[in-house]
């Protein structure tokens, strides 16, 4: 019901918001029944701004937040910082100049599958630094033993749980 509805409104959530970039869906493995929005913004203060207007617009704020709340069991906010390292290591740009394969429209045909990977690190200030640095060393020999798949983000957390970092492919 929440990604019908989600998907409804997509329209006009690229409408308001360009620094949408996607959301996903749990299928397998993970928790079920999650899905997972990423949005680009430029600072903090660009994220405010555009939050700002979209609140402003009744469409968003009343058709599709308020009607949509009670499929909403329980939401969370992380902000995260692209790891430039990484992506350079791997020889990809930054996920904002990533495209995602068109959907596919016959049901005969595969879908594009994405993998999000999430390590809650141990505590300590070195912890993201040092891992940092060991998937930079070991990531060109990924990246050329796997042509089929390509990193799309490599971040930490910034605000909300420290220490978190994602990758997605």
């Amino acid at each position: 019901a929440y990604l019908q509805h989600s998907n409804e409104y997509a329209s006009l959530r690229k409408q308001l918001n360009p620094h949408f970039l996607s959301y996903f869906s749990t299928e397998l493995g993970g928790t079920l029944n999650q899905v997972k929005h990423f949005y680009h913004y430029s600072d903090l203060d660009q994220r405010e701004r555009v939050r700002g207007e979209m609140q402003k617009s009744r469409s968003w704020s009343k058709d599709f937040i308020d009607a949509g709340r009670h499929m909403v069991e329980h939401q969370e906010s992380m902000l995260y910082v692209e790891a430039a390292q990484c992506h350079a290591a791997a020889g990809v740009e930054s996920a904002v100049d990533f495209i995602s394969p068109p959907p596919v429209t016959s049901c005969e045909a595969s879908q594009p599958v994405y993998e999000l990977r999430t390590y809650q690190l141990r505590p300590g200030y070195d912890a993201v630094p040092t891992l940092q640095d060991k998937i930079s060393a070991g990531l060109p020999g990924k990246v050329a033993a796997d042509n089929e798949s390509r990193l799309v983000l490599y971040a930490f957390s910034d605000v909300g749980i420290l220490n978190n970092v994602i990758e997605l492919w």
